[in-house]
């Protein structure tokens, strides 16, 4: 077997590999991590780089990507506790796997990626559904926010994305009428799992995905405003339906407006806390405007800045000190008052890159584009997901596969 075959078996077989980490990323921290190594070394070994690096410098967002995943270790240049510094540019690391994964990925295996995820999530809500109903006893997962094996800030999301692909499956697929029935039932039991468990905006990101899916469907028909009202109106059913028969839901939504309605410096609670992360986080970005605090430095300048004006349940911490938080959960904010003007900038560059091609009606997946980046808009305004681990992996997945310019017709 000549050269040109092996590297095209050995790029198979990272594909393949890539199948089974998307698969892994809501279920496992470790198994991702290990898929990834594996492809590592077989990329490493098919070399074949002058066309990986030409594949890389054609994809849209290689360069804006590139800018983000270096704007964290230049900052380490204004960073004074380099410890912490060097701890939060590991955990953006990943962003630098970028360029690999968009050489690995495939277009014509997109559909076997998108279906191990769908699959996953299906094992993730059985596993959910086991222990609220306290038929098994799973490590990790608890029975009174069953959130799969992730925490409710991360399964919400991934949960909502899932039902949107199933949703886009039945509305523009061509299912066969099994698999109508099998979609659908799947939809309604993700549904009702979505309000069963405690991540709020991740139920805020499902609204937002279902009014989209409805938007596309009926726009597509040239019926969209109509449309909209109409789902706009089972929406409404839908949260009605969910606040009168879960007491979670019913509880987290209360106390979320309580917070909203109470708000100030003195009070704790999830949401009222968020409130005093963004004030003060916002104050800082206004002293530091040019290069922000350097990314080894908020917990500590922010602790300074707060003195003891807040509740110590608010402050920020480290991993293994205070309360553990250590970003203002807002990934918009985290990334000006890290990086100033210039993290903006690059923040800004990347996004709106994303955007002009996701508002582009061109190839197979152009409304999974659309939803993804809608979805990720969403649950940053309440937490810095770029930093959360599942998530991250999954954004780079994502943008490596969905926004790659295609030839292929709309569908």
């Amino acid at each position: 077997m000549n050269l040109v075959n092996w590297q095209e078996k050995l790029g198979l077989w990272q594909s393949w590999l890539l199948v089974a980490f998307v698969f892994f990323l809501p279920i496992s921290s470790a198994a991702p991590n290990l898929i990834l190594l594996v492809i590592l070394v077989l990329w490493l070994v098919e070399a074949d780089f002058a066309r990986k690096w030409a594949q890389m410098k054609a994809h849209p967002i290689f360069f804006p990507m590139l800018a983000f995943a270096l704007i964290y270790p230049l900052s380490l240049l204004w960073t004074e506790d380099m410890a912490w510094g060097q701890h939060m540019v590991e955990r953006h690391a990943i962003y630098l796997l970028f360029p690999l994964l968009l050489t690995v990925a495939r277009r014509e295996h997109i559909l076997y990626y998108l279906s191990a995820f769908v699959l996953a999530m299906t094992v993730s809500e059985l596993a959910s559904y086991l222990v609220w109903f306290r038929l098994v006893d799973i490590v990790g997962i608890d029975p009174l926010d069953p959130a799969g094996f992730l925490g409710h800030w991360e399964y919400n999301p991934f949960l909502a994305l899932a039902i949107y692909w199933m949703g886009h499956s039945l509305l523009f697929g061509q299912p066969t009428q099994w698999q109508k029935w099998v979609f659908g039932l799947f939809i309604v039991t993700m549904s009702i799992n979505m309000f069963i468990t405690g991540g709020r905006i991740g139920q805020i990101a499902y609204f937002a995905l279902l009014l989209l899916l409805f938007g596309q469907f009926f726009s597509s028909r040239g019926q969209l405003w109509r449309g909209l009202s109409v789902a706009v109106a089972g929406l409404v059913a839908i949260f009605v339906l969910a606040y009168s028969s879960s007491d979670l839901f019913q509880t987290r939504v209360d106390r979320a407006i309580n917070e909203v309605q109470t708000h100030d410096e003195t009070k704790t609670g999830s949401v009222n806390a968020r409130f005093i992360y963004w004030q003060n986080t916002l104050a800082m970005i206004a002293q530091h405007p040019l290069l922000g605090v350097g990314i080894g430095d908020f917990p500590d300048d922010y602790n300074a800045f707060v003195g003891d004006r807040v509740p110590p349940e608010t402050l920020m911490g480290k991993w293994g000190q205070g309360t553990g938080h250590n970003q203002p959960h807002n990934q918009y904010f985290f990334e000006l008052v890290s990086f100033g003007l210039l993290g903006g900038l690059v923040f800004v560059w990347l996004f709106a890159a994303l955007i002009r091609i996701a508002l582009q009606s061109q190839g197979e997946w152009w409304r999974l584009r659309q939803a993804f980046l809608l979805l990720t808009l969403v649950i940053m305004l309440t937490d810095s997901y770029l930093l959360v681990q599942a998530f991250s992996y999954l954004f780079v997945v994502m943008v490596a596969m969905l926004w790659t310019q295609s030839d292929k017709a709309e569908i």
